[in-house]
């Protein structure tokens, strides 16, 4: 479609009858298959002859101006899926004009402003396609007169409303189309964004809020690189000029009632440089927590974490992840907490966490610094007691190696835990000298059993117990009969990360105990 200003045609091409003259009109019949674009868009219309339409337009959507024919201000607030348009012009030529479905071409601001600023109703199940080359503000701040707030943005078969980037191909980060940032989107219900990239920025990027009956529900964020200022990641934590981002989640709920955040999904993403890089609390009856596929890097409180909500214990999925790069010590004066996988529960909770699904992610030091527990389950409990509520969750095949840590896989107030296949390795090193994994009721004297752990088919340095909590069978001892292997003999090098689950395995299998192997 070069040459013209508006969106690309499904098929990736234009679509002319062997009619057309290739003049600079339209000729005496031609067929055009376009994205949606509006009147304001830069280099928008297609070139006519004409100076008037005579008929194929009853709803009056087009005009010609200029020697070009474009959509009217009725045909930019039309019915998206109006068409094929059968034009006729004064000039004796026709042209049909078919609508990519269901979707509006934004390229700069004034026209980010008018389609995003339409009804609800108009918007409904539809895409907007950002084509911008510079940064484009979305203004979604979650105050009076911002977009998409308290609104439901789902069509009649459930479809959500799309932001999603014209340009880049998968995985091209760099090429994809810029936003600034999505904050304090209120009340908003049914919207995915995909395929774009945030401003690398101090500044919270995905901020998702519920507030009573205006609820946050079906969010997605697909495909994007979700992105904090960078700083550097062997400097002290507690350092502005190290991590600009201190104290800042870059994807994260909130709310002001409980029972107002539905379901959340953050999935094939890049996510680097925050404090928690996913930070979300669902608790809306009906609702679940999806995190899968994502490359996390660059944070010092969690990469994920999921706050298990206290009165409807909701599912949660994570699962395919890539972590890496954690960049807080024990050490630095402030004093990081690391989490790579954390599971929050609640003191006041109500009912066990269950329906939980932990699997095939893969957990390395990278080229940053260690000292983080990898995936954590944690029950809240207090100095005196613990929350009295537990744990089911399956855990499995799931690839871990960090030099130093508490745990490797740890479970507080299990019960009916299945914990199969996991691979934790160089662990427990230094003061640090605790089990690999442990599943365990609570390590306090006043803890209950939830009983029915499973842990089995795993290989690590050391598998803890408390209370008989879990039974065992068929796991390995990780690190050449049963030694410590430090990270850097792990993987030939120091800084060295596998990009896939199978370069992993290529290389860890033969650093673990005859008999062993990874899953």
């Amino acid at each position: 479609m070069a040459g013209f200003g508006f969106g690309y045609a499904r098929s990736g091409r234009r679509a002319r009858s062997s009619g057309s003259t290739g003049g600079p009109g339209p000729g005496p019949s031609t067929s055009e298959t376009i994205g949606a674009f509006t009147r304001h868009q830069f280099g928008a219309g297609l070139p006519v002859s004409a100076s008037a339409i005579i008929a194929g337009d009853a709803g009056d959507h087009w005009t010609v101006s200029g020697g070009r024919l474009y959509p009217s201000a009725a045909g930019d607030a039309a019915d998206l899926n109006a068409g094929p348009y059968a034009l006729e012009f004064n000039d004796g030529s026709s042209i049909n004009v078919t609508i990519e479905p269901d979707t509006w071409d934004v390229t700069d601001q004034s026209e980010w402003d008018f389609v995003a600023r339409q009804s609800s109703a108009t918007l409904a199940g539809k895409t907007i396609a950002l084509r911008n080359t510079g940064t484009l503000t979305l203004g979604i701040t979650g105050g009076f007169g911002t977009p998409f707030r308290r609104a439901d943005l789902r069509d009649g078969s459930n479809n959500p409303l799309v932001v999603k980037g014209r340009l880049g191909e998968v995985g091209e980060w760099d090429n994809y189309c810029e936003i600034d940032r999505v904050q304090f989107m209120r009340g908003a219900r049914g919207l995915t964004f995909r395929h774009l990239k945030t401003e690398a920025t101090n500044v919270a990027k995905f901020t998702i809020v519920g507030e009573g009956s205006n609820n946050a529900d079906d969010i997605t964020i697909d495909d994007c690189w979700v992105r904090g200022e960078v700083g550097d990641p062997n400097g002290d934590y507690s350092s502005s000029s190290n991590y600009p981002n201190l104290n800042r989640d870059l994807i994260n709920t909130t709310g002001s009632a409980i029972g107002a955040v539905g379901n959340v999904t953050v999935t094939n993403c890049k996510i680097e440089w925050g404090d928690s890089l996913v930070n979300i609390r669902v608790d809306r009856p009906g609702g679940q927590s999806i995190i899968t596929g994502n490359e996390c890097a660059y944070f010092y409180g969690d990469a994920i974490a999921v706050t298990m909500a206290p009165a409807n214990p909701l599912p949660t999925t994570i699962s395919d992840n890539f972590i890496h790069d954690t960049v807080g010590l024990a050490t630095d004066s402030a004093n990081p907490h690391v989490d790579a996988l954390r599971l929050q529960g609640s003191t006041t909770a109500v009912a066990d966490w269950d329906n939980i699904v932990i699997e095939r992610n893969v957990i390395l030091q990278g080229n940053a610094r260690g000292d983080m527990q990898a995936i954590f389950l944690d029950d809240m409990k207090t100095s005196n007691g613990d929350s009295g509520r537990y744990f089911e969750a399956v855990i499995r095949n799931n690839i871990i190696a960090i030099d130093f840590s508490v745990h490797g896989i740890t479970v507080i107030q299990a019960k009916d835990c299945l914990v199969e296949n996991n691979t934790v390795m160089s662990w427990g090193q230094g003061s640090n000298n605790s089990p690999s994994i442990f599943i365990a009721s609570s390590g306090l004297t006043t803890a209950t059993s939830g009983g029915g752990n499973t842990v089995r088919d795993c290989i690590a340095d050391n598998i803890g117990d408390s209370l008989g909590a879990s039974s065992q069978s068929n796991n390995f001892e990780a690190g050449l009969n049963g030694s410590v292997i430090a990270y850097s003999e792990l993987f030939d090098g120091p800084t060295y990360a596998p990009e896939t689950v199978a370069e992993a395995k290529v290389l860890l299998n033969p650093k673990v105990s005859a008999g062993a192997i990874i899953p």
